[in-house]
């Protein structure tokens, strides 16, 4: 008789909006910040996204200056099946965590906002969303997911 062990896949999921901005830049800093790593896949999609979109040109620029690329970036929308299928649901905002908390068919899944994982007191815990606005928010938007991404990855890499 022969064992088989199937190594499985932890499948992390990033939740926004459009998915142009805050999850593809976050899903593109975890993803530098993991390096390596093996058997983590992982998506984003935002609740109110239009297939195949691009990333916005400032979400872009503003990853470009930490040599991240997230130029092919394509949104997708948020479905029951996505949520299902990931361990891990990090969102933006506690509007998006509403959403996909009223998407699930059993409590229990693991779903964060990101800014839960910054060090020191913060009143909000809702990442603003740069849409439309200048490189500099774009900028702000990131550097406040980098200060995350310590505690992220932590949780990501819980066995």
């Amino acid at each position: 008789m022969c064992d088989i062990f199937v190594l499985s896949m932890k499948n992390i999921l990033f939740v926004c909006t459009g998915n142009t901005c805050r999850s593809p830049m976050a899903l593109g800093l975890v993803q530098k910040a993991l390096g390596k790593v093996k058997d983590i896949k992982l998506q984003s999609a935002g609740i109110i996204a239009t297939r195949g979109m691009p990333a916005s040109p400032n979400a872009i620029k503003a990853l470009e200056e930490e040599d991240i690329d997230i130029s092919r970036h394509e949104t997708q929308y948020l479905t029951k099946e996505l949520i299902e299928k990931s361990e891990i649901i990090f969102v933006m905002t506690q509007w998006h965590k509403l959403e996909v908390i009223g998407m699930l068919d059993r409590p229990g899944k693991q779903i964060y906002l990101v800014k839960e994982f910054m060090h020191g007191s913060r009143d909000d815990l809702d990442l603003s969303d740069p849409i439309g606005k200048p490189l500099g928010v774009y900028r702000q938007c990131r550097d406040e997911i980098k200060a995350c991404i310590p505690g992220m990855l932590k949780k990501i890499l819980e066995k």
